[in-house]
């Protein structure tokens, strides 16, 4: 299990309260300014050592959390 970080976009309080439902473990964190500095600061919490930073205006109903990058790819940013 990877780090959860939700990137509280504003207004979505409903969608915030599924995701800590779901990943109890996950960790909310203000959108400051741009995403690029949000994801940064996130990267530099995580205790593991991929994350996952999502955001809290989208829906991860069917979303793979347990996907991960082949070994080839685990340096690139995915999106």
């Amino acid at each position: 299990m990877y780090d959860i970080f939700i990137m509280d976009m504003g207004g979505n309080a409903d969608n915030v309260q599924v995701l800590t439902e779901r990943f109890p473990h996950a960790k909310i964190v203000r959108y400051y300014d741009n995403h690029l500095d949000t994801i940064k600061r996130c990267v530099s919490r995580s205790r593991t050592k991929f994350c996952w930073v999502i955001s809290s205006c989208c829906d991860y109903t069917n979303f793979d959390f347990d996907f991960r990058r082949s070994e080839e790819h685990t340096s690139e940013l995915q999106s």
